[in-house]
């Protein structure tokens, strides 16, 4: 029991209510069921404090880094890869995990400014990060969906692929959003299947080989 004068009421977390300790949670769905195995584990589905998700010896997998949790729970079954659920502009800390800059990582965020600043947030830390349904095709697919945006003051992301700079200042200049549970399940499987033999390819040429 907490004595009433190291409590503070007024605190907005119930860390800092009790004096506890804060530490982001990650999130990590096995998508394999081998990986399970191979790592034995009884469970396919992990919250654990970040300092715990670095001592995962996650190495040498396929990793998709999806920004809503819908998406990140409703992904399918996918050899040899895992996900992380990213956590916004916090997903360069949240996935600041030593193993993951051992092999490429997929990033699927919303198709809207902030979506494309926080992929080149993720690509400062890991070069070879690989969108995934952020480009112009699937915008045009899924137009009835898109709603108004935040406004971005922002003009210029460094880590950007010139295509997705370009799409990137389209969508703040039109303060555009098309959040990435509107992109339908009939959609995403085949993406997410031509994104991973993309990176695959690159794996077996250089597992350092950035976009």
């Amino acid at each position: 029991m907490h004595p009433q004068e190291v409590i503070v009421q007024d605190a907005p977390t119930f860390e800092q209510r009790f004096g506890l300790r804060e530490e982001d949670q990650g999130q990590i769905r096995l998508l394999d069921d081998q990986l399970r195995k191979h790592y034995g584990l009884a469970v396919t589905e992990l919250t654990l404090p970040h300092s715990q998700c670095a001592r995962l010896p996650l190495k040498g997998h396929y990793c998709i880094i999806a920004e809503n949790k819908m998406t990140f729970l409703t992904l399918p079954p996918l050899s040899d890869t895992f996900a992380i659920l990213g956590g916004g502009f916090k997903v360069g800390s949240r996935v600041s995990l030593p193993w993951l800059s051992e092999f490429p990582v997929i990033y699927w965020g919303d198709l809207d400014s902030h979506g494309f600043q926080i992929l080149s947030q993720l690509r400062s830390i890991f070069p070879y990060v690989i969108s995934l349904m952020m480009e112009k095709e699937t915008l045009q697919i899924f137009a009835q969906f898109c709603v108004r945006a935040t406004p971005c003051a922002v003009r210029n992301l460094p880590y950007l692929t010139a295509d997705e700079h370009e799409l990137f200042l389209h969508l703040a200049h039109n303060t555009i959003r098309l959040e990435q549970e509107h992109t339908t399940h009939a959609h995403a499987p085949s993406q997410i299947q031509k994104r991973l033999l993309q990176m695959r390819n690159w794996a077996r040429s250089d597992p350092s080989k950035s976009i």
